[in-house]
């Protein structure tokens, strides 16, 4: 499982990498606004429990 970090200020997002990473986090990937986080996963998070999605909407 990944984390999605999403901040506007590149300092914040240096500093949120390496305590994450420290503390065992290896998946980690970077935003810089919420359309940055959503051009990543369009989906968005799936509420089943799934995680995020990251390609396109699950067929009914």
């Amino acid at each position: 499982m990944g984390i999605l970090i999403v901040d506007d200020n590149p300092v914040h997002l240096i500093v949120m990498e390496k305590i994450l990473k420290n503390a065992g986090y290896p998946e980690l990937m970077k935003a810089t606004s919420a359309i940055e986080m959503f051009s990543v996963y369009p989906d968005g998070y799936d509420d089943a429990g799934d995680g995020w999605n990251s390609g396109h909407a699950k067929a009914a």
